[in-house]
């Protein structure tokens, strides 16, 4: 295999979304450990970021220490060349001298009747053998349901959905609130910067509880479901890659891959 040592503080993040492009970039930005980090993203995150601007990024991968790929359901199909093509220039150095942070939804069958915890095992099994993760992040914001997503679809294979999902939306009293918005409120954006970090946490914390309630919901049988909410994640048994809730512990797990890659 071939191995790419000439690597820099350098993180790349593909995605075909602005929106989540930008709080990515927010987050670490705003955050005094990882600032400091050069963060690469398509199309440099604006609106209409194409699957041809994500494409042009995949040899440069090699100069980097962390990748995060967007693994959501409604785009993976047309990413999946160009992150095939990311983990084979990678290949040789992953886990070691690169290490890859995934974002993404769930499987369809989340929230049905009966479903168990377990229902993430064969999901996070696929994704660990394509992409040799380092950790997953569960983005609910960006997980749907089949109804939802085949109305987005009337929109454009393109169209990629700004509305909350539909198992979230009653926790919002706006009608008119979309993700944009929320991920501003959560990033505490409209905050004066010197009292921004301090907002930051507070919301963090109504985040939390919030996911707690949701999670606690959708398995109510499971009595383990709180190390979600912690940095170490979920372990489903006879899997290896655990879940963890975005944004939560996002910065510190980017900051530790990007030591444990410079520092192999």
């Amino acid at each position: 295999m071939i191995h790419h040592k000439d690597r820099k503080d350098t993180i790349y993040f593909l995605t075909l979304d602005p929106i989540l492009a930008t709080d990515v970039v927010e987050r670490l930005g705003d955050n005094p450990r990882t600032r400091n980090f050069e963060l690469i993203v398509p199309g440099d995150g604006k609106p209409g970021i194409t699957v041809k601007d994500v494409a042009q990024l995949t040899r440069d991968t090699i100069c980097s220490r962390v990748l995060i790929l967007d693994v959501r359901s409604h785009s993976l199909p047309r990413l999946q060349e160009a992150y095939n093509r990311v983990v084979g220039f990678n290949r040789g150095d992953l886990n070691e001298r690169c290490y890859t942070v995934l974002i993404g939804d769930g499987p369809p069958r989340i929230g049905q009747p009966n479903t168990s915890i377990e229902v993430f095992a064969p999901f996070l099994a696929k994704h660990r053998l394509d992409y040799s993760p380092a950790v997953f992040f569960y983005d609910p914001f960006v997980h749907y349901e089949h109804d939802e997503t085949f109305a987005f679809g009337l929109d454009g294979s393109h169209a990629l959905p700004n509305a909350i999902p539909s198992r979230l939306a009653k926790a919002f009293k706006e009608d008119e609130a979309d993700v944009e918005q929320v991920r501003q409120y959560f990033r505490a954006v409209s905050v004066p910067a010197d009292q921004r970090a301090e907002v930051k946490n507070r919301r963090l914390a109504k985040l939390t509880r919030f996911y707690k309630k949701r999670i606690i919901s959708l398995f109510p049988a499971d009595k383990n479901l709180g190390r979600w909410l912690r940095k170490e994640g979920y372990s489903i048994e006879g899997e290896t890659l655990r879940l963890n809730l975005y944004p939560l512990f996002f910065e510190e797990w980017v900051l530790e891959l990007m030591y444990k890659a410079k520092y192999p």
